[in-house]
C-alpha cells in the first residue's frame, strides 16, 4: 500500500514551489541574456559612430586642403579618446584657433597613426597611415592610402 501512495505522488506532476523556482531561474537567465545582448549592441553602435567620425574628419581635412580653405594644409590628429581636425603642416605647428575636436566614447580606444596631414593642392597625405578603433575584442581599421583616399571597410 505504501508503494501505491508513492507512485501516486510521483505521477501528480510538479509542485507549485518547483514551478515557481523553474520560472524564476528562466526569468533570471533571460534577463541576463537580454542585458548582455543590449550592452553589445550599444558598444557596436558606438564603434560604428566612432568609425564614421574618424572617416568624416579625414575626408573633411582632405577636402579643406584641396579646396584651399584658408589657403592652408589640413590634418587630423588622433588621441586615445579624442579626434582633432586642425589647420597647419602638423599638429604641433597648427593654428589652434581652427581646431575641431571630437570626443569619443571612453570605452573606445584609437591607436595607430598619431596624425595624418594632407598637402595642397592635390590633397595627398604626407604619409599614408592606419587608424585602429578598438572596443573590447572588436577592432575596426581605417586606412589613408598614398593618394589620400580614405578606406573604411
Amino acid at each position: 500500500m505504501k508503494k501505491a501512495i508513492c507512485a501516486r505522488r510521483i505521477s501528480q506532476g510538479f509542485t507549485l514551489l518547483e514551478m515557481m523556482l523553474g520560472i524564476s531561474l528562466s526569468v533570471l537567465l533571460l534577463t541576463t541574456a537580454v542585458w548582455a545582448l543590449s550592452n553589445q549592441v550599444v558598444r557596436l553602435s558606438s564603434m560604428r559612430e566612432t568609425r564614421e567620425a574618424v572617416r568624416h574628419e579625414l575626408e573633411f581635412a582632405r577636402d579643406d586642403t584641396i579646396s584651399g580653405t584658408r589657403d592652408a594644409n589640413w590634418g587630423v590628429a588622433f588621441f586615445p579618446h579624442l579626434i582633432v581636425r586642425f589647420q597647419g603642416d602638423g599638429y604641433a605647428a597648427r593654428v589652434s584657433g581652427f581646431d575641431r575636436a571630437t570626443t569619443i566614447d571612453p570605452s573606445i580606444t584609437l591607436s595607430g597613426a598619431s596624425e595624418i596631414n594632407f598637402r595642397r593642392p592635390e590633397g595627398v597625405p604626407t604619409a599614408s597611415g592606419t587608424v585602429m578603433i578598438k572596443i573590447d575584442s572588436q577592432t575596426a581599421v581605417i586606412t589613408v592610402n598614398e593618394a589620400g583616399m580614405v578606406e573604411a571597410p
